[in-house]
């Protein structure tokens, strides 16, 4: 059972979900989710160092999508995220495809909470489709 802290987190991100929430899929090869899961979309700033030693300041784009939203296939398997899952966003007419990534210094996702319940993902767009 879910104490105070745990309720007042879900009621945040609930809110959060309804105000600011885009639709995603998920996608790990050739499998992916059932249905579309809402996702908040947030950024991580880093700083990479490149092969000559200079410092290159980017930014993940991240998705904060509940754990127990993670699924994969019919069955709606849960599942954690791996580097090189899909996260599929459609915005009007393009399917945006962002590439599940680690960066420097970083997993490729953590907690979003004390919790668990919701995960922050790294992603990078890798490609543009159009949408069905």
């Amino acid at each position: 059972m879910p104490n105070p802290i745990q309720r007042a987190l879900s009621a945040g991100v609930g809110a959060l979900k309804a105000v600011n929430g885009v639709s995603v899929i998920i996608q790990r090869g050739s499998v992916q989710s059932a249905e579309a899961v809402t996702a908040i979309v947030g950024e991580t700033e880093y700083e990479d160092i490149d092969d000559q030693g200079i410092v290159i300041s980017a930014k993940s784009r991240d998705y904060l999508i509940a754990a127990a939203d993670y699924v994969l296939g019919a069955d709606d398997i849960q599942t954690e995220p791996r580097n090189g899952d899909n996260i599929i966003e459609t915005v009007g007419s393009t399917n945006f495809v962002y590439e599940v990534c680690r960066i420097p210094g970083q997993k490729h996702f953590r907690p979003s909470d004390p919790y668990g319940t919701t995960l922050r993902i790294h992603t990078r767009l890798t490609r543009t489709t159009p949408a069905a």
